[in-house]
């Protein structure tokens, strides 16, 4: 089952070669072509703007990569796909960049760790109760600790569990 946004952009790129010249619509393999027929959705009308430059037509992210994959794979010279391989690598370089600079984990950590011992900071001055593990208190070492807290019907149960023992 393809999904709705799929057969939307499906739409647009059968709208677009609608629009195109016969001699390139032949260089696409009937496959394709019956695949984006028999997938584009039935009920989409796509408001493109025809007398616009390609890039300015308002096409979604979907029905464009859709169309780059035509054009790579269907209507370029060899020269032109080297080309066009060279341009996409190069996004792709510009992207991961991207993404390392906004998702670095060296970062990331750096600003957890500083969040985190400033809320140390303020938690060892406001807390009351000091833990002691080895003859040490929680402000000898850094450590992380959950404070596991029961419910009512816990603490009943588990009442109910030490009577039963006890007999």
């Amino acid at each position: 089952m393809v999904d709705e946004n799929y057969k939307n952009s499906m739409s647009e790129v059968l709208d677009v070669l609608s629009h195109s010249k016969r001699d390139i619509i032949i260089k696409i393999p009937d496959n394709v072509l019956n695949y984006l027929l028999e997938n584009a959705s039935k009920t989409y009308e796509s408001k493109l703007d025809h007398t616009k430059n390609i890039k300015d037509m308002g096409l979604s992210k979907k029905a464009e990569d859709f169309l780059s994959i035509i054009y790579r794979n269907y209507l370029c010279d060899e020269n032109k796909k080297l080309e066009y391989d060279h341009i996409l690598k190069e996004n792709e370089i510009i992207y991961e960049k991207e993404l390392r600079e906004k998702y670095n984990p060296d970062i990331i950590f750096k600003n957890n760790l500083n969040n985190n011992n400033n809320n140390n900071n303020n938690n060892n001055i406001n807390s009351s109760k000091e833990l002691y593990i080895n003859g040490k208190t929680s402000s000898d070492e850094n450590l992380a600790l959950i404070e596991k807290k029961d419910n009512i019907i816990t603490k009943i149960l588990n009442k109910i569990k030490n009577i039963l023992k006890l007999k």
